[in-house]
Formats: C-alpha cells, sequence, structure tokens
C-alpha cells in the first residue's frame, strides 16, 4: 500500500504495509504467529503462578505480602517475555523474505552489501 494508499484503507486494516512489495506479507504472519505464542505463554505463566499463590494464599502458607510480590513476579515474567519480540527478526526462508537494509551477520556487513550501498546515491 505504502504512502499512495488512502488514509481510510490504511486506518481499517487490519495489516498496512510500508512499502509496496508484497513480499513482506510472509514477514509479517511469521511476525504474527510468534506474537500469538508469547501472548499463549504469558497467559500459561500468568495462569500458573497465580494459582501457585492462590492454592498457597488459601492454605494459609504464605502473607498476604508474599502473595503480591508473587502477583508482581509474575507480571514482570510477562513483561520480560514480551519484550523478546522487541528483537525478533522474520527469518529468511526460499528467498520470499526482502531485505532493503545490508546484510548483517555477527555484527559484520557482508562485501556485497558494502558494494551495493556504495554504487547507491544518497
Amino acid at each position: 500500500m505504502g504512502a499512495s494508499g488512502s488514509d481510510v484503507a490504511i486506518e481499517t486494516a487490519d495489516v498496512a504495509l510500508a512499502s509496496d512489495d508484497l513480499r513482506h506479507v510472509a514477514d509479517v504472519v511469521q511476525i504474527s504467529r510468534q506474537t500469538m505464542r508469547a501472548i499463549r505463554q504469558n497467559y500459561g505463566m500468568a495462569l500458573g503462578v497465580n494459582s501457585v499463590g492462590l492454592v498457597l494464599a488459601a492454605a494459609g502458607s504464605i502473607n498476604p505480602i508474599i502473595a503480591a510480590v508473587l502477583h508482581n513476579l509474575s507480571t514482570m515474567l510477562v513483561i520480560f517475555n514480551s519484550a523478546r519480540l522487541i528483537h525478533y527478526s522474520p527469518a529468511v526462508s526460499n528467498g520470499s523474505a526482502v531485505s532493503n537494509g545490508p546484510a548483517v551477520s555477527n555484527g559484520n556487513i557482508s562485501a556485497a552489501a558494502k558494494r551495493s550501498a556504495a554504487a547507491q546515491p544518497i
């Protein structure tokens, strides 16, 4: 859709690509699957920790302050698990994912990417 899309179409769409290259749809699908996986993990962690805390509190094994700390720890687990998505980048498979940036491997820009960047006008 890119910059040529109308504002109404962008606002009503579930997904709006920033470029006109439809090959990026595969990247969006991968990111959405990874996000749903993190959401399911977060539900499981929060339910597990809170259930254990609830059972222990009902049995009188922990006092309310420890129960509150346990609840806050489960919240922190959910936040840190979700933060992993910040560094997620879709895997390149079968040439379907296209990158407009330089190819970086272990922090080093490849020689081909350097030549390509040098040949492009600014």
